[in-house]
C-alpha cells in the first residue's frame, strides 16, 4: 500500500535521544587514555608539591638557624 501512494515520504529527522546517544558515544579506549592522563598528571603534581615541600622546610630550618645565632 505504501508503494502505490502518490504521497512521497520524507526522511524523519534524529529524535534527541537517539542524538544524545549518538554524540555521547566514545570508545573505551578513549576512555582509558583520558583516565590515563589524569593518573599521569596527578603524580606529577605530587611530585612538584613534594619537592616544593622540601625546599620550603629548608628555607624555615635555614631561618630558624639564623634567628637563633641572632638572639646569642
Amino acid at each position: 500500500m505504501d508503494q502505490d501512494s502518490p504521497i512521497q515520504h520524507q526522511l524523519r529527522l534524529i529524535g534527541s535521544k537517539a542524538a544524545k546517544a549518538k554524540r555521547g558515544s566514545t570508545s573505551n579506549t578513549e576512555c582509558a587514555n583520558f583516565l590515563e592522563q589524569i593518573a599521569i598528571h596527578g603524580a606529577l603534581r605530587i611530585d612538584k608539591d613534594l619537592k616544593r615541600d622540601k625546599a620550603n622546610k629548608a628555607r624555615y630550618e635555614a631561618y630558624a638557624t639564623e634567628r637563633q645565632q641572632a638572639q646569642q
